[in-house]
């Protein structure tokens, strides 16, 4: 494993960041970290990295509410306030799953530059840490209204 992945490096003069993991029903087989995780600050990556996804896991997130309204569990039509059960403070009760997915549910953004550059989202690890964000912020518009790409909703 090692020799293919030296070969790509050699091949892409070593201009790769991440990290190569193999696994079988043992365990880990093969790990190697390469690269930075900031290229400007030449910040290296280890086997103990954090990557901050950001909007990629938007498509996992739907995908499992896909299976769930498959199996039946779930409806595009169920409304916010029968599914969560959190104090969810400004946030409109009666959005619905396909607002909240199509981003046309309305409530207020927690993400911003100066949020980011202050509180980096990759140490956001739980739930409570969102909803104390989420949950006092103003509505930015009635739901259905209109579009507006949201982290909030899918959070």
């Amino acid at each position: 494993m090692k020799r293919v992945f030296d070969k790509f490096l050699e091949e892409h003069e070593g201009d790769f960041s991440g990290l190569l993991s193999a696994s079988s029903s043992d365990g880990v087989v093969f790990q190697l970290a390469n690269g930075f995780r900031n290229r400007a600050e030449k910040l290296p990556i280890d086997e103990n990295t954090i990557f901050g996804v950001a909007s990629v896991t938007k498509l996992f997130t739907g995908l499992a509410v896909c299976k769930l309204i498959e199996e039946g569990d779930l409806s595009l039509e169920d409304k916010l306030c029968d599914i969560v059960k959190f104090d969810l403070g400004q946030v409109d009760k009666n959005i619905t799953i396909f607002q909240l997915l199509t981003h046309t549910h309305g409530a207020g953004e927690y993400f911003n530059r100066e949020l980011h550059n202050k509180y980096p989202t990759q140490l956001w690890e739980n739930l409570d840490y969102y909803l104390q964000l989420i949950t006092p912020l103003p509505p930015k518009f009635a739901p259905k209204e209109r579009y507006d790409y949201s982290n909030s909703g899918y959070t």
